[in-house]
This record gives structure tokens, C-alpha cells and sequence, in this order.
């Protein structure tokens, strides 16, 4: 009966003895191991969004549509805009089943491609998708390139820490794949920003634009919120807020 009642911590203790000696004789194994948990976590969440963003859309046009039939804009660009939404919906479902699967080097093209449509889409939730989507293809791109990974903030090199977690060996920052970002990204950002106020305001300025910039999608507010969710999750990452914040080293793994 003692040992019964005791046969669980054994199991953990034993568990916990392996994971680490996995850490210590094959860094790279278990390195890659995480982060295809990570980015598989990344690519889910990610279809999600698109998915709660595709039914949301329908939603408020169907209910509008009910409710209010004269106000709500039809034509040719919301049918554009709906085929958009669902191909894009669709295609992050099968990208996250090919990445469940099978990831390779090839996965980045499609990541980009998602977070592009994402971007066009607009609605905050597809945009915050849409950022995720960017993210996984920039860590992608690192890791099956040259298998080595360098942090968005201070350019460190990007370790395991223990068997759940990714880790900068210069600032101690804990990276989160489909959230953190490149800092150069925050130009991106800023310039899609500019770009919808400079398109309002040119609106204004020339009135004749109005037929091109509010043909059933509102250019300069789909661009301003872009830009505003980029960099918001650009803020969110540079302050460790989003991976999890910072943690110490041991000193075998801080550089010197």
C-alpha cells in the first residue's frame, strides 16, 4: 500500500529525470520539438480567428440584410469579399491539417500568404490572425532555414528551456511562435497607419475617390486597423508581454 500511494511521484520523478537528460544530450531534438508544438499551437489559433471571423461576418451581413435592408452596401464586391473570407477560412483549416502532419520549409510561403489575406480581409479578428500567421512564417523561416533562431529584441541566439518553452540566451525573453515579431516589422505597421489617413484624407481632398475607396469595403479605416494591430502586437511582444515575459538563466547559458 506505501507503495502504491507513492508510485505517481516515482513516475514523475522518473519523467522529469528523462526530459532532462533529453535536454542535455540532444539540444537540437528537443529545440525542434518544441517548436513544432509551438507553431502547430500558433497555425490553430490562427484558424480559429479566420473561422470565428468568417461566422461573424456572415452574421452581421445576414442580420443586417434582415433588419435593415436598404442600408446595408451589395453588389458585385461584397460577393468579392465573402468568397475571400471563406476561401481564406478554408485554406487555414487545411494549412493547420498539413502542419499537423507534416512541417517543412515549404509551410512559409503559405503562412505569409494567410496573414496577407488576413490582412485584407480586415475586422480585428482576422487581422490578429493574420499577425499570428505572419509571425509563424518569420519563425518558420528561421528554424528550417539554418536551424538556428534569433530573438526579435536583442538578436540572441533562441534555446529550450526545460522541455515547454523557448528562451533568448542574451535577454532572457521567453519567445512565443505566432506572436512575436520582428521589430523592423514596426515600419510595416506604421506605414499602413499613414497610409489610411492619407487616403481619408485625400478622399476629402478629391472627392471623385469615394467611388473607388468605399466600394462596399472602407479602404482607409481596413488600413488604419491594420496598422493599428500590428503595431499593438509589435508593443505587445518588444515588452515580453506576449511570450510570457522574462526569466533567469543559469549561468552556463547566459553568454559572457
Amino acid at each position: 500500500m506505501v507503495q502504491s500511494s507513492y508510485s505517481p511521484t516515482i513516475k514523475k520523478t522518473k519523467r522529469r529525470t528523462v526530459r532532462q537528460r533529453l535536454s542535455q544530450s540532444n539540444p537540437d531534438e528537443l529545440l525542434d520539438r518544441i517548436f513544432r508544438k509551438e507553431l502547430l499551437s500558433a497555425v490553430r489559433g490562427s484558424a480559429i480567428l479566420y473561422i470565428i471571423s468568417a461566422l461573424g461576418y456572415f452574421l452581421i451581413r445576414g442580420a443586417s440584410t434582415f433588419f435593415l435592408p436598404f442600408s446595408y452596401p451589395r453588389g458585385d464586391i461584397q460577393t468579392v469579399l465573402g468568397a475571400l473570407i471563406v476561401a481564406s477560412s478554408v485554406y487555414a483549416v487545411v494549412i493547420y491539417l498539413v502542419t499537423r502532419s507534416r512541417q517543412s520549409s515549404g509551410l512559409v510561403v503559405n503562412f505569409y500568404l494567410l496573414g496577407l489575406l488576413g490582412l485584407a480581409e480586415g475586422g480585428f479578428l482576422a487581422v490578429w490572425g493574420a499577425a499570428c500567421f505572419l509571425s509563424a512564417g518569420y519563425w518558420t523561416r528561421q528554424h528550417r532555414g539554418s536551424r538556428r533562431m534569433k530573438c526579435t529584441l536583442e538578436n540572441g541566439d533562441i534555446v529550450a528551456f526545460g522541455d515547454q518553452r523557448l528562451v533568448c540566451t542574451t535577454c532572457s525573453k521567453l519567445v512565443k511562435i505566432g506572436r512575436d515579431l520582428p521589430r523592423s516589422w514596426t515600419y510595416a505597421g506604421v506605414g499602413l497607419v499613414i497610409a489610411g489617413a492619407s487616403t481619408y484624407f485625400l478622399d476629402l481632398i478629391v472627392p471623385t475617390l469615394s467611388s473607388l475607396l468605399y466600394t462596399g469595403v472602407n479602404t482607409p479605416l481596413l488600413l488604419v486597423l491594420d496598422g493599428v494591430v500590428l503595431l499593438f502586437d509589435l508593443l505587445l511582444s518588444q515588452m515580453g508581454l506576449s511570450g510570457g515575459g522574462y526569466v533567469r538563466l543559469p549561468s552556463e547559458v547566459t553568454p559572457q
